[in-house]
């Protein structure tokens, strides 16, 4: 489980990612894999690093359906 300064510093990381993609016409809010891996990080499940890799993986398996998916599975 994160502490709050923690789970304060992610939710401001994830909040900077958002607005580059929306500055680039994506929205990632649609994107399950996403919002999938956010929670789990804000969550303390997954670490960044794991939430990436996770994002990857199914991006590359096809699982996405969102822009972010579809732009992970281009890498």
């Amino acid at each position: 489980m994160l502490d709050r300064d923690q789970k304060k510093r992610y939710e401001e990381r994830f909040s900077s990612i958002e607005s580059s993609f929306r500055i680039e016409g994506m929205d990632p809010s649609g994107d399950a894999i996403y919002r999938s891996a956010k929670a789990r990080v804000l969550a303390g499940t997954l670490t960044p690093k794991q939430a990436l890799a996770f994002v990857l993986k199914q991006s590359a398996n096809g699982n996405g359906s969102g822009p972010l998916s579809h732009q992970a599975s281009s890498i």
